[in-house]
């Protein structure tokens, strides 16, 4: 007969008191790998060492383990609107309720399935209990370091876990003030203090924001190796049949690409090409002959081999709310941004200026008049 899986809520319980897993290891007398394996489902307590587990965090044996059963339904407010574009989503909990993201790559795990129901309010069937997902940070935008970071958070500790929501700045934003998203990441020609304020102000309700600095990148034209079609000005962009990667309107690469056009006398509707998702997407869709260039960021051109003509500098800034910075699964997300092997792997990457990654801001909306 094989063996009902029991399943584990000590690393929540661990966070909830404040003990690191060598503190807690040193209180019930075990090794720190111990403790490890028994958050990661790898290893069942005896009896002894789960009483004394639940003593040291003034809990009960039931509140840290469990038989696992078939996962309950959750009831989970949709990101997208609508029918969504994939049964497949990542769970989260923000302010106080579940919410759903469709997930469509097939390299990123999902963690349940949609069920009856959709548009604002939907059935989800969690592929395991849904309590491994209550921590889980919802990040939206449209860096791609924000999925190496996601990656590098699923370490072996299992303290921490992390989903990369991609979307450009405006929708990124958007997720953030209306309660979907933990932390939105929004891109801006690094002019002057005043430039993130600005987008900030023109995006979110009036209450204080905290901001977090990720990474400085140029942003401009992707070409193919050797531009052999000399892309090199906006005017450039103007030459009748030259296909162009467009971006979704409202992302920063759609302005940026209005604001040199027309500055040429030319419209964004007057270059034609397909329509790519993301920084990543336009450079794919470069390096496959899908389009002649693109505005993407540099460490997207050269993850492709290809050419890159610089048009801006730029700073990706994480923004959140004041109280989420504080929470102990936000400070160890941050805290991963500085980590060393984070820096070294982002580094390797090419393209990306870490010299200001980790430096926080606080954001005070202006009075009202």
């Amino acid at each position: 007969m094989s063996r009902t899986p029991v399943s584990s809520t000590l690393r929540k319980e661990r966070r909830r008191a404040g003990l690191s897993q060598a503190a807690l290891a040193h209180r019930v007398g075990v090794s720190r790998q111990a403790i490890v394996a028994i958050e990661a489902g790898k290893q069942v307590p005896g009896t002894d060492l789960a009483l004394n587990l639940a003593r040291a965090l003034s809990c009960s044996v039931e509140d840290l383990f469990h038989l696992e059963t078939q996962p309950s339904t959750v009831h989970a407010t949709m990101a997208e609107a609508g029918e969504p574009s994939s049964k497949r989503v990542v769970l989260g909990r923000v302010l106080g309720r579940w919410v759903a993201h469709p997930v469509s790559s097939h390299t990123q795990a999902a963690h349940g399935v949609t069920g009856s129901g959709s548009g604002s309010g939907g059935r989800i069937e969690p592929l395991t209990a849904a309590r491994h997902f209550e921590d889980n940070l919802l990040v939206a935008g449209c860096a791609p370091l924000l999925g190496l970071l996601a990656q590098r958070s699923r370490s072996p500790r299992g303290d921490l876990a992390a989903s990369w929501i991609p979307r450009g700045s405006v929708g990124a934003l958007g997720l953030l003030d209306a309660g979907l998203v933990h932390m939105a990441g929004v891109h801006f020609e690094d002019s002057g203090p005043g430039a993130l304020d600005d987008l900030i102000r023109s995006h979110l309700a009036g209450q204080p924001w905290q901001t977090v600095t990720l990474t400085r990148w140029r942003q401009g034209l992707a070409v193919p190796k050797g531009n052999p079609l000399a892309v090199r000005t906006p005017e450039d962009l103007l030459r009748p049949g030259l296909r162009f990667a467009h971006r979704e309107r409202g992302a920063v690469a759609h302005q940026l690409l209005t604001r040199f056009v027309e500055g040429a006398g030319g419209r964004p509707e007057d270059i034609t090409g397909p329509t790519a998702s993301g920084h990543l997407a336009v450079a794919h869709a470069v390096a496959m002959g899908a389009a002649d260039t693109g505005i993407t960021i540099e460490a997207a051109a050269l993850s492709r081999g290809l050419d890159f003509v610089p048009l801006s500098e730029e700073r990706f800034d994480l923004v959140l709310r004041p109280q989420q910075a504080t929470e102990k699964t936000t400070e160890a997300f941050l805290n991963l941004m500085v980590d060393g092997a984070f820096r070294r792997d982002a580094g390797a990457l090419g393209g990306y200026d870490l010299s200001q990654t980790g430096r926080r801001r606080d954001f005070e909306p202006a009075p009202a008049a």
